[in-house]
């Protein structure tokens, strides 16, 4: 009788089901989709289920379906910023908030997972929103009813599971409260981080790349508040931002119809938590192309996606090299801080000698 590895059994069981779980919440609403006909809205129905799914947190109806909304909420306010900064022509205003939004990401990353949904996904949806394809009153809705749909498929899985998960999280009140006492130790980073998203969309814009701010949506998955001591984890998130990039590159390159790449974005549904459990960068990638993915699918058949994705490709590198030269940023800031403080005391000791 073969020798049964119980460890193993523990670790992936959980994760089948939390895969099939995913699978259904984001499953069923894409092939409603393709069953309907694709279109624009097919963003903000997808990314409603999809980090509602992110932001369970399980608890009582109530409280769990006010966590799963963060998200979505979050990308609708960004998208409706950047659909009105598109359509008043500002994007000055979009550039002033794109740089504000990723100093609050940085105050905020590695504090509570639902406190980083915020910036992060206000500056998905602005991306989306200026970029992509504007929100209207349809894609409000959606991205609502698909909330609604991730919060009926978590409850019921309770039911088939005969389990009530409990609320998994710390306080948000308490993490926000901490997150402002303890922001003066991070505004480094907050101003390294703005800077060096400001450069990245002024390189990317300067190129001629129609679809600039793909380089945001790259450095809020990449830059974490542990960057000096997270290098490898850096490398592994660009090389999956990377590798999902390319991956959607080869399907478009083959000509892939609405079908294929339904089955495409199925197939990395499937695939996404597995993924993180063997190695980040794989799950990096998961994610990467089914936004992508996403994306390809909301575009219109009349037109050519190579040249998007081939612009998402260019501002995916920029991305990534910035969101490193983030680092070199901090590092400088910390050189003249010392100076200073240095000058300072000598200035100190200046006075007291005389």
């Amino acid at each position: 009788m073969p020798k049964v590895n119980f460890r193993s059994n523990i670790i992936w069981a959980p994760l089948a089901r939390k895969t099939v779980r995913f699978l259904i919440t984001s499953g069923v609403p894409l092939v409603a989709a393709y069953v309907h006909g694709f279109g624009n809205w097919i963003l903000y129905l997808i990314l409603g289920a999809l980090l509602g799914f992110v932001g369970d947190a399980g608890g009582s109806p109530l409280l769990r379906l006010g966590f799963m909304a963060i998200g979505p909420l979050s990308v609708g306010l960004g998208a409706l910023i950047g659909t009105l900064c598109l359509v008043w022509q500002a994007p000055w205003v979009f550039f002033c908030i794109a740089i504000l939004t990723g100093m609050v990401y940085a105050l905020v990353e590695n504090r509570h997972g639902h406190m980083v949904m915020g910036p992060r996904f206000i500056g998905y949806g602005l991306v989306f929103g200026y970029s992509v394809t504007q929100i209207n009153a349809l894609d409000a809705l959606l991205l609502v009813l698909a909330l609604i749909w991730a919060w009926i498929v978590s409850l019921l899985w309770d039911v088939v599971m005969h389990e009530k998960r409990p609320f998994s999280v710390p306080s948000l009140r308490h993490s926000i409260l901490s997150g402002y006492l303890h922001a003066p130790m991070r505004w480094r980073l907050a101003v390294s981080t703005g800077i060096s998203v400001g450069l990245a969309l002024l390189t990317t814009a300067f190129t001629g790349n129609k679809h600039a701010y793909w380089t945001m949506l790259t450095m809020l998955i990449v830059l974490h508040y542990n960057i000096r001591e997270s290098a490898l984890q850096i490398t592994r998130r660009i090389t999956g931002t990377l590798i999902g990039v390319f991956f959607v590159i080869f399907l478009v390159s083959l000509h892939a119809t609405p079908l294929q790449l339904l089955l495409a974005s199925l197939l990395v549904t499937i695939l996404r938590w597995p993924a993180f459990a063997v190695h980040s960068g794989l799950g990096t990638a998961c994610i990467t192309a089914f936004v992508l993915l996403l994306a390809e699918m909301s575009i219109p058949a009349d037109v050519n996606p190579m040249p998007v994705l081939i612009d998402r490709l260019l501002a995916t590198f920029i991305g990534c090299a910035f969101s490193l030269f983030t680092l070199e940023i901090d590092f400088f800031l910390r050189y003249v801080i010392g100076l200073f403080e240095i000058f300072k005391q000598r200035l100190k000791r200046g006075k007291n000698q005389t």
